[in-house]
């Protein structure tokens, strides 16, 4: 099918449950983020609202839904067990958990 040209604008409900999901990846990153470093592990965030924010102004509405963070190999068996502490478990190699269960 031939690319249109035409840009999709999205509804105000689809714009308001974007805001509201990366308003949760907030949360989840704030506190994957404080326990780390209480636990020393230098962390470093590589996308979700650190790019999101530096990159876009601030008119322009930018989601995402999920943050990727990167930490040293010396310290990733440590930061397992800090987000393991967090309610994250380890699925498939991957650390991984529901918002709603990691708020408990």
């Amino acid at each position: 099918m031939p690319f249109s040209g035409r840009q999709v604008t999205p509804t105000d409900a689809q714009r308001r449950a974007a805001a509201v999901r990366s308003l949760a990846v907030d949360d989840q990153t704030a506190r994957v983020m404080a326990a780390l470093e209480s636990s020393g592990i230098a962390a470093l965030l590589l996308k979700g609202p650190v790019v999101a924010r530096r990159l876009y102004a601030k008119h322009e509405q930018r989601f995402y839904g999920d943050t990727d963070v990167l930490v040293s190999p010396a310290e990733v068996v440590a930061a397992g067990r800090t987000l393991c502490a967090l309610g994250y478990e380890q699925v498939g190699g991957r650390c991984t958990t529901s918002m709603r269960s990691a708020r408990g």
